[in-house]
């Protein structure tokens, strides 16, 4: 599998810069928009990041003629709630200061998914922390 590309199904800067400075060589390659979408009332926090990652790896790998995929999500939970992406500076914020009242309550989500996408995609891993 060593001549297989790497990539990265993120737009996530913190991400790219996180593998590049571990001295990976790989590509970036965006998830579609529908990939990272939607908090499903019934999903547990360990549970959406899981399937947010699985859906930008498969996401990227189904447009992709080869290559190893890496998809990956974190969400932040605080009292039970999932807090989800801040929408401008000012939410971001006040979430901050929210959390910081909190700081004993919230709790943070990662998940990663490895995907192989040769001839068909097949789910290789899934952790989440």
């Amino acid at each position: 599998m060593a001549d297989l590309p790497l990539i990265l199904a993120s737009s996530s800067p913190r991400r790219r810069q996180l593998l590049a400075e571990h001295g990976y060589v790989f590509q970036v390659v965006p998830p579609h928009d529908w990939a990272e979408c939607g908090v499903c009332s019934r999903e547990t926090p360990p549970e959406l990041v899981a399937r947010l990652a699985y859906q930008k790896a498969k996401d990227v790998a189904e447009r992709t003629e080869t290559g190893i995929v890496i998809g990956c999500d974190t969400v932040a939970e605080c009292c039970g709630l999932i807090l989800g992406k801040p929408k401008n500076r000012e939410h971001a914020r006040i979430r901050t200061a929210i959390d910081h009242r909190h700081i004993g309550s919230r709790r943070s989500h990662g998940a990663r998914v490895a995907a192989r996408h040769r001839a068909g995609f097949q789910f290789l891993e899934s952790a989440a922390t």
